[in-house]
């Protein structure tokens, strides 16, 4: 997924969320938030995002399952769409695996 796509996907959720969560009046974001980070962690670990060599200046520190699974949680807002962005890069193959002494 581009990085248009996952920003508007992220904004999506985000305003589908708040507004749930307004018309309720429960804490519908926490739940996605959580959800999400979930998945994230799930599809980093079926995907094995151990396995690229994912760098950046901006890109958090996916090294494993669990570590998606806090920087999504912590800072959903940044990092979720980040996380849809290397995903589809590694599905595309545009980002490579890492070397065996890395």
């Amino acid at each position: 997924m581009g990085w248009r796509n996952s920003l508007l996907l992220t904004l999506l959720i985000l305003v589908v969320g708040i507004g749930l969560g307004a018309i309720t009046g429960g804490p519908i974001m926490r739940g996605i938030v959580f959800w999400t980070a979930l998945w994230a962690a799930s599809d980093s670990h079926r995907i094995e995002i151990h396995k690229y060599k994912i760098t950046g200046s901006f890109v958090p520190s996916f090294g494993n399952s669990w570590s998606v699974f806090l920087f999504v949680l912590l800072l959903w807002v940044y990092c979720f769409p980040a996380y849809l962005i290397i995903r589809g890069k590694i599905l595309k193959g545009i980002i490579p695996l890492r070397n065996e002494d890395e």
